[in-house]
């Protein structure tokens, strides 16, 4: 019995001390792991956490995912798939892309002054970029795309091989300069314009003709109007024959799809008088407006009743009223008032701004363009339509009637050639019936002419003379030859 009470009393103690120790034991285990685990997090939390490396791959699966509508994952950032930095924008590059334009090297959008001249052969004076232009007044050839109205017509397929060649070009080019835009200045009257061009000079051409806008994303940036310009491209002789060009220098419109392509010439007129082209239809059914060549005395400036003037640019009175006349390019005539077409102007005259672009063309003579410094964005409407001649049997100054002030315009039109005369002729005299504006013949040849522009601007015209059946004999045998068959 003793020794079975000794039994229980012996298990019952290994027991125990078997309890304990294992109770014991698994505190002191917990304890040990629980300094440990700390231990052990605060290394990890000093420690530098493996940086998750680029997988360009996955990129491209998430940009083409995003390309098909899907909607990209909370997570999916997007990351560009290189370094950004100047002359590289990738989201430039892919509204290129769609254009079927890959640039090889770098591509710049509404690049500054400074890269721009940077990019240049020229040199600077007084801030101003001269360039040397010995082409500027080369002959090229104005070909209009499916429009067999015009000369030098060509069709799509002649058109989209030679496209695509310039297209390439602009590829391989070091430098492609992208300016977006708009042409007219005022809201009321103005397209989204891209200019594509593969020169320093051009780019900023382009940059002082084109209006800016406010800061779009390259690839949501709609614009109506696309320009390629490519100085110094020159087509093949195959290529040549293709699609038949007249001209290794050539501008090519497409007024319907609003494309210009402008290659192989250095002359800056052919991109101001292309862009007109391509978008004077726009104008006219879009905003009813009517594109001219013409100046103003005293627009843009708040006067209340400035003139619209018709005047050769090359004339030497133009030269000596340069101070006075506004606007001097393409205007944009409607219900609202006159409207620059381009932010910009090429004169002879020195502007008094920096960051011109200066020509340098024959005998020492120079050309400027530069932005046009006006009070107002758009004019107030015309209270006189004055244009401006030389004959020795014209009187100072000739007073026309509404119903026959179609007649010095035709004989003198200078517009848009892809506008239908007809519907010019309509516009134009609309305008003036509307507004209740006067029409004046002015004789260069005879009297002050400064002096007879500033009397009619301020309304005192000394007894003008009536238009006499001889010289509207005369102005209808010009306007006849000009425009057959609309008279």
């Amino acid at each position: 019995m003793i020794r079975h009470s000794r039994g229980i009393v012996g298990s019952f103690s290994s027991l125990q001390s078997s309890i304990f120790s294992r109770l014991y034991g698994n505190v002191a285990h917990y304890a040990t792991s629980t300094k440990k685990d700390a231990k052990d997090n605060k290394a990890s939390s000093t420690k530098k956490k493996p940086v998750k490396k680029f997988d360009i791959k996955e990129q491209i699966r998430r940009r083409k995912r995003q390309e098909r509508g899907f909607e990209p994952h909370k997570d999916d950032i997007y990351k560009p798939l290189f370094p950004q930095h100047l002359g590289y924008d990738e989201k430039l590059n892919w509204s290129l892309n769609k254009l079927q334009i890959f640039p090889y090297h770098n591509a710049y959008r509404n690049a500054n002054i400074k890269c721009l001249v940077h990019y240049s052969q020229g040199r600077l004076e007084n801030s101003n970029l001269v360039i040397p232009l010995e082409k500027e007044n080369e002959v090229y050839t104005t070909h209009f795309i499916n429009s067999p109205i015009y000369p030098n017509n060509l069709n799509d397929v002649q058109f989209r091989p030679l496209l695509k060649d310039v297209k390439e070009y602009i590829s391989n080019n070091p430098h492609v300069f992208v300016q977006d835009g708009v042409i007219g200045s005022d809201r009321s009257v103005e397209f989204k314009i891209r200019g594509i061009a593969t020169e320093g000079p051009t780019g900023l051409y382009l940059r002082n003709m084109f209006a800016h806008t406010r800061p779009i994303d390259p690839t949501e940036f709609k614009y109506e109007i696309l320009t390629y310009i490519a100085p110094n491209y020159k087509p093949t002789p195959l290529s040549m024959e293709k699609s038949g060009l007249k001209s290794a220098s050539f501008t090519a419109i497409d007024p319907d799809r609003g494309i210009l392509v402008v290659a192989g010439t250095q002359s800056l007129d052919a991109i101001s008088t292309g862009l007109v082209n391509t978008a004077a239809n726009r104008f006219l059914n879009s905003f009813k407006t009517l594109v001219l060549q013409a100046s103003t005395i005293g627009g843009f400036s708040g006067d209340k009743k400035p003139v619209l003037l018709f005047m050769l640019e090359d004339s030497p009175l133009f030269a000596n009223m340069s101070a006075k006349i506004t606007g001097a390019h393409y205007l944009a005539w409607g219900s609202q008032g006159l409207a620059r077409v381009f932010d910009g102007v090429t004169t002879t005259s020195q502007p008094t701004s920096t960051g011109n672009l200066i020509h340098s063309i024959k005998d020492g003579a120079k050309k400027y363009t530069s932005k046009v410094m006006t009070d107002t964005p758009i004019s107030a409407q015309p209270g006189s339509v004055v244009f401006v001649t030389q004959h020795p049997d014209l009187p100072a100054v000739t007073k026309v009637t509404a119903e026959k002030a179609h007649l010095p315009l035709m004989a003198r039109y200078t517009g848009p050639i892809t506008l239908p005369i007809k519907s010019v002729i309509t516009k134009f005299k609309e305008l003036i019936s509307s507004n209740n504006v006067n029409v004046y013949i002015v004789n260069a040849a005879k009297g002050n002419t400064e002096d007879i522009l500033d009397g009619i601007k301020d309304g005192k015209v000394d007894s003008p003379s009536e238009l006499t059946p001889k010289f509207e004999k005369y102005l209808t045998d010009i306007a006849n030859k000009a425009f057959p068959g609309v008279l």
